[in-house]
């Protein structure tokens, strides 16, 4: 009996550890899944922040393009009303009566590789391997963008940079150079979230200036094209169709991304309006700051929804910028 009774209890062991063996393998795949989801999001965020980088400065080259634009519209308006006026075909552009210089564009880059740096590093962090580092071609980017923010090269070189946007870049830098294994992804995207907001604040703001300066610059261009076209048709008559012709040619090409013909189709895309560029861009930019914030204070299903819909934005960007330049 005593015997029989041992095995009994041997029994009832063998029965509770097996259960408890399901129950730690349904346990271990349920976090092997939820590791995968969030190795899955974050990647996507990833992508997310690239394409938004990749859209911001489509915008500032455009802006630049059309402000260089604008300088030789004037030089050739003026030629044209006033014979003693010289026209340089060739002449560049003076970078000092720029909103948006070719010097300063290459800060702001330095702005969004600091974010796309980060990004980068968020996803590495969420990697299953011990090595939670980038690759050193990305280690070498990260040190120098932090040396110059840390002497304050960035505003050095452009007033308009704002001290605290300086140091948000240090600090979003300094994550990348960190060697320390990090494997709490919800503190360093907490750690982040100010200094990626400050930074996408500044990007926001200059947006919403530079599509109002361009739109004032198109709006001159277009109203002295109409002026010219009038004074043409008085003169010439019937002839005058071959220069409206292209002048609209010519004034769909003035788009912070370029030129197409759209129709009216949806009212929100508007080539000739820097201000549909900016709203598409900078709900992007949203969508950036909002998806780090849960993945700083959410479980893994909050963050798929906020990192999908940080894609869906950064897609009607991109959607935008295709748009205008098929």
């Amino acid at each position: 009996m005593r015997i029989l009774k041992h095995f009994s209890v041997y029994g009832n062991f063998v029965t509770s550890l097996s259960r408890y063996g399901v129950l730690f393998a349904v346990i271990a795949l349920t976090s092997g899944c939820a590791l995968t989801q969030l190795q899955d999001s974050l990647s996507k965020f990833d992508q997310g922040a690239h394409s938004v980088a990749t859209s911001q400065m489509a915008f500032f080259n455009g802006v630049h393009r059309i402000e260089c634009e604008k300088q030789f519209y004037d030089a050739a308006y003026n030629y044209s009303k006033n014979k003693n006026t010289p026209i340089d075909l060739r002449g560049k552009c003076k970078a000092d009566q720029l909103f948006l210089s070719s010097a300063q564009i290459k800060i702001r880059q330095n702005l969004l590789d600091a974010i796309t740096l980060y990004a980068d590093q968020l996803q590495a962090l969420a990697s299953a391997g011990d090595d939670k580092n980038l690759d050193t071609n990305l280690q070498t980017t990260a040190t120098n963008l932090n040396k110059l923010a840390s002497q304050g090269g960035l505003s050095k070189n452009d007033i308009s940079i704002a001290a605290d946007v300086e140091a948000a870049v240090v600090a979003l830098t300094n994550m990348v150079l960190d060697q320390v294994k990090k494997n709490d992804i919800k503190t360093a995207a907490k750690n982040q979230q100010d200094n990626i907001v400050k930074v996408v604040e500044a990007l926001k703001a200059e947006n919403k200036s530079l599509a109002s300066g361009v739109d004032d610059y198109i709006g001159s261009i277009r109203t002295n094209l109409v002026a010219t076209l009038s004074a043409i048709r008085d003169k010439q008559g019937p002839v005058v169709f071959f220069d409206v012709v292209g002048a609209r040619s010519y004034l769909q090409t003035l788009s912070p991304f370029g030129s197409n013909a759209l129709d009216d189709s949806d009212p929100s895309i508007d080539p000739l309006d820097p201000l549909s560029a900016v709203k598409q861009l900078n709900a992007a930019l949203d969508g950036l700051v909002a998806a780090n914030k849960v993945i700083a204070n959410s479980d893994t299903g909050g963050i798929v929804a906020a990192v999908n819909d940080l894609v869906v934005r950064a897609q009607a960007a991109q959607a935008f910028q295709a748009a205008v330049n098929k």
